[in-house]
């Protein structure tokens, strides 16, 4: 499970997703935000659209956050970062995707 003090609390997601710069990939879109922290930080959006049931939008957003905690060094500038997955899609290829979105 991914720390607490690396997770975008829930009130700044807006702020990233209206302010924050884009970028897409296959499975999802990234919405980066610089932030005044001395780390990053990290949202998931699992949309009903996307997965219909709730217990596999979780396990999808358990998915990304584990990836995102085990690359936590990639990320060298301190961001706040929105993940939204767009199509549902297996670990490796969540895995593969995150790792050049954090190391851009």
């Amino acid at each position: 499970m991914l720390n607490k003090k690396y997770r975008l609390p829930r009130f700044c997601f807006k702020k990233v997703l209206i302010q924050g710069f884009k970028k897409q990939t296959e499975s999802f879109a990234v919405r980066y935000l610089k932030n005044y922290q001395p780390h990053c930080r990290f949202g998931v959006i699992v949309s009903t659209k996307v997965i219909k049931k709730a217990t596999r939008r979780n396990l999808a957003r358990r998915r990304i956050y584990e990836v995102i905690r085990t690359n936590l060094n990639r990320c060298k500038q301190p961001r706040d970062f929105v993940f939204i997955l767009k199509k549902e899609a297996n670990f490796g290829e969540i895995e593969e995707e995150l790792k050049g979105v954090l190391s851009a």
